[in-house]
């Protein structure tokens, strides 16, 4: 899966400098979606120009309006890089500026096409055109397979004949098309654009500014599935999400969405993103999920959604997306039907869904779990797949099928499934904490992964079995898995709560570790144990656990949102961090504490975690 294009890595001297030496970009504050709002990564069929020609026409460059001399300044400005240059276009994304024809500016650059990219580029205001760029040596021409993160497909055409569009990165394997950043006659948006553009294909070129850089840290591909499991708002940290219920309102379900977006060294007080308002959205029937469904380097949310049954007996599923817009989410886009696929019926409460990008394109997948129950034969568990298009999903496909595999029988309610890239190919597998009861007084567990081969996975193994490893005896039941690259080495790892229940008047709970070994995984380790620690008591039961690269730094974390039941009329509830340091994890920090937010109180057990 790929990491946001506006990478944590992007040079702050660069911005400061250029910033400094052109005038810098005032940070306007974000709109915040509602229910319905439009996104900023707008579907081509809906942002595309409604004109033949994109722009309605063009300023004078900022070269002609200059009699000092723009070269003598373009040589003594500091580099750009690329992920900075990704960054200060995002800025101008839901904003509602309109696209002015008569040199009106917004923060000193031009609101045109032209002006856009200089103000991306970190240009002088109020701009260069689409004609000056070249002629004027502030860029250069380049081939298709050149393209970087930052680049730009230009068609030099003088005024309204004339466009120019930011690249961010391809949106397909065969570079058919690209999500770029772009102000046409519509507005400014963040969307797939076929390559080179829409129309007048002929006319476009690719071009690079001759003072754009790579990032010290190139923010492209990384084999790290959970970099951006939740990363909503495309900073390079994640954040965490709470789908929250308010219980019914008449007759209708109340549900809202709501994140904390992390600032590197705890979290920001939680912000509602979203509200079912007037429509009904029942909490209970929803399964939470979170990845990069589109590809733009932001995290989404999907929603497996619960319609009970039919009237001819059918079980009736449906996925929901609220995709990102940096600034908040989307309402929920209906993505699938159970009722109107080829499946027909389908049992929500029999799916675990998991996320990853299981075939390697760069977007995020939804799998499922699925329990067929017990036949002659023994327990029939399956993997299935809804495979993400850019902009849905493709109905879903059978990965997977005990039945038909060599392990024949496989017991779904046994099975605690997580997901990472454990061999570091660039594809997400998955990994199963697989229950086999108690012999005598011996708990025995074991790992199995499913390799993802692309278009399916592989026979499971086993990678890890108590019963064969020196702790011997290893509770199932007490055992709270999660994913991530606790260590950095690009390669997923997975850890566990595990519940020690009572040790007097305190409560016992440990953080244990398998390292992935690209082959394997190491034997469990140890890295954190409440009865060491200053918190001395930690309630297992009370936890929900979730992973993430929180403060940015290249290794994932893990978040524990944690009850701390009533207090008075008030529920209390916390967020916990335990960072990882690389070899263990730091002991737990409290992020967030409900009783000292606005919210005051915060019910933990109306929260699900995402």
């Amino acid at each position: 899966m790929k990491l946001s294009l506006i990478a944590r890595s992007s040079s702050v001297a660069a911005l400061v400098t250029t910033a400094l030496a052109f005038g810098a970009v005032a940070a306007a504050p974000a709109a915040v979606a509602g229910p319905g709002a439009g996104p900023g990564t707008a579907a081509v069929d809906s942002a595309s120009p409604s004109a033949d020609y994109p722009s309605a026409g063009q300023g004078t460059p900022t070269s002609q309006l200059r009699s000092n001399g723009l070269a003598a300044q373009l040589a003594a400005a500091k580099p750009i890089t690329r992920s900075e240059t990704l960054k200060r276009a995002a800025t101008w994304v839901d904003q509602g500026l309109e696209y002015s024809m008569g040199g009106e500016t917004y923060q000193g650059w031009r609101t045109d096409c032209s002006g856009y990219v200089s103000m991306a580029w970190g240009l002088p205001g109020p701009g260069e055109t689409t004609d000056s760029f070249i002629p004027e040596g502030i860029a250069h021409r380049i081939t298709k397979d050149e393209l970087k993160p930052g680049d730009a497909l230009d068609n030099p055409n003088p005024g309204r004949y004339g466009h120019v569009v930011l690249f961010e990165k391809w949106a397909d394997a065969d570079k058919s098309s690209y999500w770029g950043y772009e102000f046409n006659s519509r507005g400014v948006f963040h969307h797939v654009i076929p390559y080179p553009y829409f129309n007048h294909q002929d006319e476009y070129e690719p071009i690079r500014l001759n003072s754009i850089v790579d990032d010290e840290v190139t923010p492209v591909a990384t084999d790290d599935t959970s970099r951006i499991k939740g990363d909503f708002d495309g900073d390079g940290r994640d954040d965490v999400a709470v789908l929250y219920d308010y219980g019914k309102d008449g007759e209708r379900n109340h549900s809202g969405l709501w994140t904390f977006t992390s600032k590197g060294a705890g979290f920001n007080a939680p912000r509602q993103v979203w509200d079912s308002g007037s429509d009904s959205w029942n909490w209970a029937s929803s399964k939470v999920t979170v990845g990069d469904f589109n590809g733009d380097g932001k995290a989404d949310i999907g929603v497996l959604y619960d319609l009970g049954r039919t009237d001819d007996g059918r079980n009736r599923t449906r996925l929901y997306t609220f995709t990102s817009t940096g600034s908040g989410f989307t309402g929920p886009q209906l993505a699938w039907d159970s009722s109107t696929d080829a499946v027909s019926s389908w049992n929500w409460a029999t799916s675990k869904p998991v996320v990853g990008d299981f075939n390697g394109d760069g977007k995020a997948d939804i799998g499922v779990v699925y329990d067929y129950g017990q036949f002659d034969t023994g327990n029939r568990t399956a993997v299935w797949t809804f495979t993400s298009t850019g902009a849905g999903f493709a109905g879903p496909k059978l990965a997977w099928d005990s039945a038909t595999d060599a392990v024949k029988s496989w017991k779904w309610t046994n099975s605690k499934p997580v997901v990472g890239d454990f061999n570091g190919d660039g594809r997400t597998d998955i990994g199963v904490l697989y229950d086999y009861g108690q012999k005598g007084d011996i708990s025995r567990t074991g790992l199995w992964t499913l390799s993802s081969n692309g278009t399916g996975f592989n026979s499971p193994q086993q990678v890890w079995d108590s019963s064969n490893d020196a702790v011997k005896s290893w509770n199932w039941a007490a055992s709270k898995p999660v994913s991530g690259d606790f260590n950095g080495d690009g390669k997923a790892d997975i850890g566990v709560l595990y519940d020690y229940g009572k040790d007097g008047d305190a409560s016992r709970t440990a953080v244990w570790t398998f390292n992935s070994t690209g082959a394997g995984f190491t034997g469990p380790k140890k890295l954190w144990d409440s009865s060491n620690d200053a918190v001395k008591s930690w309630n297992w039961n009370a936890s929900k656990l979730t992973a993430g690269d929180f403060n940015g730094d290249g290794k994932a974390d893990i978040g524990v949102l944690y009850d701390y039941g009533k207090d008075g009329d008030a529920s209390r509830t916390g967020l916990w961090t335990l960072s990882s340091t690389g070899t263990g994890l730091s002991s737990p920090q409290l992020a967030w504490d409900s009783s000292k937010d606005a919210v005051k109180s915060w019910n933990w057990n109306a929260s699900k975690l995402g």
